[in-house]
């Protein structure tokens, strides 16, 4: 994960590398919570298995 100041500079970075994808600090925030609360909730159920 690598943070830059404006778009126009990871968009600089990102060049000619495949597979990047650029999103905001709140877009990636949010995917962030999204896969941790599934992972933690299913962990959360096996516990109590």
């Amino acid at each position: 994960m690598h943070f830059f100041r404006a778009r126009a500079a990871a968009e600089s970075w990102r060049g000619e590398r495949e597979g990047i994808a650029l999103l905001s600090v709140a877009d990636a925030f949010e995917l962030a919570r999204e896969h941790w609360v599934e992972r933690l909730d299913g962990a959360e159920a096996r516990r109590r298995a």
